[in-house]
């Protein structure tokens, strides 16, 4: 039977200088480690939301 391969990817994306990536980045650390997620890849996108 061939075995399935999950990959855990968490996406973090700011638009201000006043949100925190890294407590984001925390709080999905925290889920993946409560839910046996396993090694967690981070994406990061920083935009702003005025720039179209």
């Amino acid at each position: 039977m061939p075995q399935t391969i999950f990959q855990t990817i968490g996406y973090l994306r700011v638009s201000t200088a006043d949100q925190d990536i890294e407590k984001n980045k925390a709080d999905i650390l925290k889920l993946s480690n409560d839910r046996h997620l396993g090694q967690v890849t981070f994406v990061e996108e920083t935009a702003s939301g005025r720039v179209s």
